[in-house]
């Protein structure tokens, strides 16, 4: 990860001094090195979209069991904080 992280930190330097030389062409495709922001991106992505999937399940799981509570006439309060902060 340190490796990738002095890459990365490179090629944002090259991706800023190109854009300082050509302030028209960045608009045009004239600084193109955003390819390994892409997959730093998609490495990024996949445990954060693992994270919302676990927070869907659980507030999915409280939805119900608030919803079999009202049905048998004990509804408490809708606690959404408890479950973000699991």
């Amino acid at each position: 990860m340190l490796m990738h992280g002095l890459i990365l930190r490179g090629i944002i330097q090259e991706f800023q001094k190109c854009h300082l030389d050509h302030p028209i062409g960045k608009f045009f495709g004239q600084c193109k090195s955003y390819r390994c922001f892409r997959q730093d991106k998609a490495e990024k992505r996949k445990p954060n979209f693992e994270q919302s999937k676990k927070m869907k399940e659980r507030l999915r799981a409280h939805r119900q069991e608030y919803a079999a509570r009202s049905q048998e006439g004990e509804l408490g309060e809708l606690n959404i904080s408890k479950i973000i902060l699991k």
